[in-house]
């Protein structure tokens, strides 16, 4: 996660941005986004977009109050994102701390590919 300053005409916007990242998605059992986690206390909104690249995924957003998920609920309830669509969700205010997707590939016995993008900004 890096803070990031973004100028959008005479004002300045700071974030907190994780991504891009690539990640493969097994057939088997929903794994969390590899360095997905976004912290999000200290900000207002969060926004997660998943780009599923191949094959059809299921993507789960979880919100916790602690750092290392031992809490965490559903926020978003599982939904399919075919082949080269988007999925996003976005929370304002914020109700958790903590943030973080999980996915897996609906296909059996085949590898899906996603490309995952968070933030939270103020």
């Amino acid at each position: 996660m890096s803070v990031q300053t973004i100028v959008v005409g005479t004002r300045l916007i700071l974030l907190e941005k994780v991504g891009p990242l690539s990640q493969a998605c097994p057939d088997t059992t929903a794994v969390a986004v590899t360095g997905g986690d976004i912290d999000a206390r200290g900000w207002i909104t969060v926004a997660i977009t998943v780009l599923c690249v191949d094959e059809t995924i299921t993507w789960i957003v979880y919100g916790a109050h602690a750092s290392d998920f031992s809490d965490e609920v559903v926020v978003q309830v599982a939904a399919d994102i075919l082949a080269d669509a988007v999925g996003f969700y976005t929370a304002s205010p914020a109700p958790f701390g903590y943030y973080r997707a999980k996915v897996v590939n609906k296909v059996a016995e085949s590898v899906g590919s996603i490309v995952y993008n968070a933030l939270a900004k103020r």
